[in-house]
């Protein structure tokens, strides 16, 4: 750490002094400009050299005073006097870009900041036309293990070039993340990577690779070394748009455990790109979580072929279905019902009760838990998107749970009615949005006589003016309700005003059957109905007392939380726990 100090070199001060109180260096320029023209530069070379050396020394002697206050007081400064170990820990909370403006400060950030590799061992950067900073940022790593993000715009050379600049660094990268992007304002022409070629050296200490584009049809094809044991570290792999040609020198993989692709069934030759596949696959005995979008339903002709995963926990498969039969043949293949957690996105199949009866029949039998929501995922699902709101033509999603803990999810389902009444009889815990809810309703002889627990999200209230629904869902075993009160948007719930009236209502033309008083009653979010001026405290506390009094003999447990809550997710309904900020009442 640099320490303060008065000491200045001596012939600098001297310097200094003579400039600033003897000799005036203008004076002395003066003198120059009175030499008789024309200049004889032979003549009075020894007077220029003087002059012009002596103006020279006293900008040097200048500057060289001021960086050395400048050092002495940057010394003294409250933040440099920490430690170096710990003002690297200050700087790791910067973003790149901002460590790399920090490092500009001063001489004793900049010295501490390059002397540690570690804070450049988490690299996530942009690479345009007019900026590479990742070159200058692998340079920082010193050789120490890093993880590499990058997103590059623009042309194919420029992928290409930093694709090279990254190669030397294999040995030590850990985790490398490749997204290009061909939208960069530069560039005129359209950009695409389709049939770009990615060789993939050794990389020992890789654990994670992500190669992709943005346009989801530009084909990479990523070949990897052949040298043994050159990815023995790799865990997690992502890939785009990937012909099957990718998988004809596939390597040993023993440590991956989740493979994320899309299909593109281009360059596979003679060879069948499902007897790629499956050798691909073997090659890895770690999978834990396969993931394919776009996969070729009719591509497998043979019902009776299987692969076994042994370890396979998840299993994740979108694409183009015409009809549902060749979706049973693709998970028979991937011996989905040894599998504990499958995901289907199947496009342009209006008729799925073929594919559900293989779930419902073969895969899980025995469901106790279903999710039914308006909204869905995308279906690129290889990149990890979340269950959140589309809502595109077939907008309803189902996860189902059996009672082994098995799952089941299809995303982008026409109706669920005929879902839900497949399970009517071992069903127990049922959690749906309001529009769901609207399809189940409509035949007053619809009844899930093992539904114990349901919940609901949405504003279910407004149901009770209607005139399409005809009659109750009858729940002859319903013990415990819970609706989260708010109108969907945003994938959040916004506010809405409620009362004991309504819930009331609710109640009675909605759900029937079911033994009164339920043990539980939750009611969570929206606020209590009244006047505008109404929503402060006390007069809430008013409305709350009159709802609980109402409803205190609807069930043995009465919980009433009224506020806003910003979100539901499936997982969160499973335990009641929701991101929202709530006024706990309960009864």
């Amino acid at each position: 750490m640099p320490s303060a100090t008065n000491d200045i070199d001596k012939k600098l001060q001297e310097l200094l002094h003579e400039s600033l109180t003897r000799v005036c260096v203008d004076a002395q320029l003066d003198r120059l400009r009175l030499v008789p023209r024309p200049f004889d530069a032979a003549a009075h070379a020894e007077l220029y050299a003087s002059l012009t050396g002596t103006y020279a020394a006293h900008l040097a002697a200048i500057q060289a005073t001021f960086l050395t206050f400048a050092a002495s007081a940057n010394a003294v400064a409250p933040i440099n006097q920490l430690p170096p170990d710990v003002l690297v820990e200050i700087l790791a909370w910067l973003p790149n870009y901002a460590r790399v403006k920090a490092s500009h400060v001063c001489s004793y950030w900049r010295s501490t900041a390059l002397e540690s590799a570690t804070l450049w061992s988490d690299i996530d950067t942009t690479v345009t036309r007019k900026a590479n900073p990742l070159v200058e940022l692998l340079r920082r790593t010193k050789n120490a293990p890093v993880s590499v993000k990058v997103t590059i715009l623009g042309k194919i050379r420029r992928v290409k070039a930093v694709y090279r600049s990254i190669l030397p660094h294999m040995p030590h990268i850990k985790a490398l993340d490749i997204f290009m992007d061909g939208d960069d304002a530069d560039e005129v022409e359209e950009v695409s990577f389709d049939g770009l070629e990615v060789n993939v050296p050794p990389g020992p200490l890789l654990g994670t690779l992500v190669i992709r584009a943005d346009d989801w049809t530009d084909r990479i094809e990523v070949k990897f070394s052949d040298a043994p044991g050159a990815f023995a570290s790799l865990q997690r792999l992502h890939l785009g748009a990937t012909p099957m040609s990718t998988f004809k020198h596939w390597p040993d993989l023993p440590s991956l455990v989740d493979l994320r692709f899309q299909w593109c069934g281009l360059g596979t030759g003679s060879s069948s790109p499902f007897d790629l596949l499956e050798r691909a696959l073997q090659q890895s005995p770690a999978l834990a979580q396969l993931v394919i979008s776009d996969i070729p339903y009719p591509d497998l002709d043979d019902p009776m072929r299987a692969i076994e995963l042994p370890n396979l926990q998840h299993l994740g498969i979108a694409g183009n279905v015409e009809t549902p039969e060749p979706m049973g043949v693709l998970l028979k293949f991937f011996s989905s019902p040894k599998v504990p957690h499958v995901s289907l996105y199947g496009f342009s199949l209006d008729d799925f009760s073929q594919p559900l009866r293989f779930v419902i029949e073969e895969d899980t039998p025995n469901v106790v838990e279903a999710y039914v929501s308006r909204y869905s995922t995308s279906p690129e699902i290889q990149y990890g998107a979340k269950f959140s709101g589309i809502d595109g033509e077939k907008p309803y999603s189902l996860r189902t749970v059996d009672d082994r803990g098995f799952s089941r999810t299809l995303y982008c389902l026409p109706n669920p009615r005929e879902v839900i009444g497949e399970y009517s009889t071992t069903l127990r815990r049922l959690f749906m949005d309001v529009h769901s809810w609207r399809y189940l309703m409509g035949d007053a002889t619809t009844a899930l006589e093992a539904l114990e627990d349901l919940t609901i999200f949405g504003y279910p209230f407004f149901l009770t003016f209607d005139d399409a629904i005809v009659g109750p869902l009858l729940l002859p075993s319903l013990k415990n309700l819970t609706i989260y009160i708010g109108t969907q948007l945003h994938g959040g719930l916004m506010p809405e005003d409620w009362d004991a009236e309504i819930v009331e209502a609710f109640l009675n033309l909605h759900i029937g059957g079911y033994q009164s008083p339920l043990d539980t009653l939750r009611l969570y979010g929206g606020f209590l109905d009244v006047d505008e001026e109404g929503r402060e405290l006390e007069l809430q506390e008013t409305s709350l007392a009159a709802a609980r009094s109402a409803l205190k003999d609807r069930a043995r447990i009465l919980d009433i939380r009224i506020g806003e809550i910003r979100s539901v997710g499936f997982h969160a309904m499973t335990s009641a726990e929701v991101d929202c900020n709530l006024q706990h009442r309960r009864v």
